[in-house]
């Protein structure tokens, strides 16, 4: 009985590591994500070029626009992103590359942050009950985070394009309905942890 004990204690221990683990991951990808960002903005404006060539592995696919980053070429980019004008009718590569990094950025964030939560409600379920009022919030959490997931990006991107370029292009685009029916789902989930912890409240009144 001493050793079954025991050994339940083992596996609950290791799966509060692997969470643990997990979560430093999320962490890491964030912090290096924020890294990329900095050094970015930090090359020189005139180290950005995008050049219209052909595929290397298939050069019968046509032409596509790489963007080159001091000499080396890190990305296809759809023209039309980096092609906005300011009031003086200059383009500015590296602005344009900027907000589409930091678009990136944010989704990666906020859906790690998200991600951080499931593993915390993780850890608190091993105790053996996933009905509590910390879960609760948690959940109620995501659904905010998965909110902020749907038009945070978004916002960021447009204004930074508005100061920059005074151009704003909004339209309601369906990854944004799919988000927010994901949040409605999510915020579901919590109604149903909230019934769970009031039945289980209940049935410690009777008992």
């Amino acid at each position: 009985m001493e050793n079954a004990a025991e050994k339940k204690k083992d596996r609950k221990s290791a799966k509060v590591y692997f969470a643990e683990f997990l979560s430093f991951v999320l962490v890491m990808i964030v912090v290096l994500k924020a890294v990329d960002v900095v050094r970015l903005i930090c090359v020189d404006e005139s180290e950005y070029e995008i050049k219209y060539e052909k595929l290397e592995d298939y050069p019968q696919a046509g032409q596509v626009y790489n963007l080159y980053i001091k000499g080396e070429n890190k990305t296809q980019v759809d023209r039309n992103e980096y092609a906005l004008l300011d009031k003086n009718g200059n383009t500015d590569y590296k602005y344009c590359h900027i907000m589409r990094v930091t678009n990136k950025f944010l989704y990666t964030a906020l859906i790690c942050a998200m991600l951080y939560l499931v593993i915390k409600i993780y850890m608190i379920s091993c105790s053996g009950n996933p009905f509590t009022a910390g879960n609760i919030k948690l959940v109620r959490a995501i659904c905010k985070l998965q909110i902020a997931v749907a038009f945070v990006p978004e916002i960021v991107r447009k204004t930074m394009s508005l100061i920059k370029f005074n151009y704003i292009y909004s339209v309601m685009e369906m990854e944004r309905i799919y988000m927010i029916g994901i949040a409605i789902i999510i915020c579901g989930i919590g109604y149903i942890f909230e019934k769970g912890l009031a039945l289980k409240e209940d049935m410690d009144t009777i008992a």
